[in-house]
């Protein structure tokens, strides 16, 4: 996950279940929906 995702202050007043949420939303995006470019 990117630094700016897992900063502390951010997830302070989240509960468990919110973070769990959040946490599996942003690797669906990552996984699924985010623009890819290949290397080459």
């Amino acid at each position: 996950m990117k630094t700016e995702s897992v900063y502390l202050g951010h997830w302070k007043e989240c509960t468990r279940d919110e973070v769990l949420v959040l946490i599996d939303d942003y690797i669906h995006w990552h996984d699924h929906e985010r623009i890819k470019q290949s290397l080459s």
